[in-house]
């Protein structure tokens, strides 16, 4: 990641495929999963780093959707 500036990260499931697009480019080869993912007991956190802490930086415009909006690239307007 660049330090200093913002990234579109979206985090897609689609089906049994999960797809990660990094500024609408497919980041990484799609992931097929073999049963649907279920939540965990304790909580689900959002932006902490590995683990061990919170993310050294900032969150803007998160979305949960129910369907997927994306399944290939997509065009990502810039930031104002």
């Amino acid at each position: 990641v660049d330090v200093g500036t913002w990234q579109h990260i979206a985090l897609v499931k689609s089906g049994l495929t999960m797809m990660l697009f990094k500024n609408g480019v497919r980041a990484l080869v799609n992931k097929t999963l073999s049963a649907n993912p279920v939540l965990p007991t304790n909580g689900f956190n959002i932006g902490s780093y590995n683990g061990s802490g919170p993310w050294p930086g900032q969150i803007m415009n998160m979305k949960f959707t129910k369907t997927a909006k994306w399944t290939s690239n997509f065009f990502v307007p810039p930031m104002q």
